[in-house]
């Protein structure tokens, strides 16, 4: 009975543990995936002779950097509306 009682408990920490998302560990990752990407996307323009409108001393990696931020924070502003959607 006591280990019954045990596995019980210790799956009800696991389902606690899995419903608490870091959400900038969450950021971080969807960013860091997105930035050879976004840096491909980057390159591309600029070799295809466009232009990208940043203030002057940014290189081609921080806009791409940055672009790869701004996806993960639409991506986990989804993912959280979800979420609460769900729970509703």
């Amino acid at each position: 009975m006591d280990v019954a009682r045990s596995t019980i408990n210790k799956n009800k920490a696991l389902a606690r543990s899995l419903e608490t998302i870091n959400w900038e560990q969450r950021r971080y990752e969807i960013a860091k995936d997105m930035l050879p990407t976004t840096t491909e996307m980057v390159c591309n323009t600029l070799r295809n002779g466009g232009s990208i409108e940043w203030g002057d001393g940014y290189n081609v990696m921080q806009v791409a950097a940055q672009q790869a931020v701004w996806y993960a924070d639409a991506l986990v502003e989804e993912l959280k509306k979800k979420k609460t959607d769900e729970k509703e």
